[in-house]
């Protein structure tokens, strides 16, 4: 015989603010996700090389993922704690259990701190993209750096 469990009687629910910095935090991770993906796409010289460039922010998505499946964010060391806290892509995934506890400093401040993370990608990719570099492809090369080149062609 097995009983019923409603985890609100026992005050773990989300309310409907909840789901909205729920929402807010899972926006803007993902307004500064595309921001980075855009940036690294940038410099790419095609499609193929675009994924491998972009292949790190998945690994920067799936590091919290699995510390988050596998283990507490309260209880890691203060040291781990920094690493997970400075992944942007960490804080959605800890926001609705740290609500469910009424920890909402915790969410806001992720929620801030994504946020200055994505307008300063965002500003970074509209300084690139309003540059010449997407329509030539390239970028000014430095003088040393072409009198390299020369060197070593006629060594050959």
């Amino acid at each position: 015989m097995s009983g019923n469990i409603n985890l609100a009687d026992y005050g773990l629910a989300l309310t409907s603010q909840d789901y909205i910095l729920i929402g807010i935090s899972l926006f803007i991770t993902l307004i500064a996700g595309l921001a980075l993906c855009m940036l690294l796409g940038t410099l790419a010289k095609n499609y193929k090389s675009a994924q491998t460039l972009t292949f790190p922010v998945t690994i920067l998505a799936m590091i919290p993922m699995f510390i988050t499946m596998f283990k507490d964010f309260d209880t890691l060391p203060l040291a781990i704690k920094g690493a997970v806290f400075a992944i942007p892509f960490s804080h959605p995934m800890m926001a609705s259990r740290a609500l469910i506890f009424n920890d909402y400093t915790l969410v806001i401040a992720g929620i801030i701190y994504v946020s200055i993370f994505a307008v300063i990608s965002i500003s970074i990719v509209v300084w690139v993209f309003k540059t010449d570099r997407l329509l030539t492809g390239s970028t000014r090369r430095k003088k040393g750096f072409a009198f390299m080149t020369i060197l070593k062609r006629k060594s050959r």
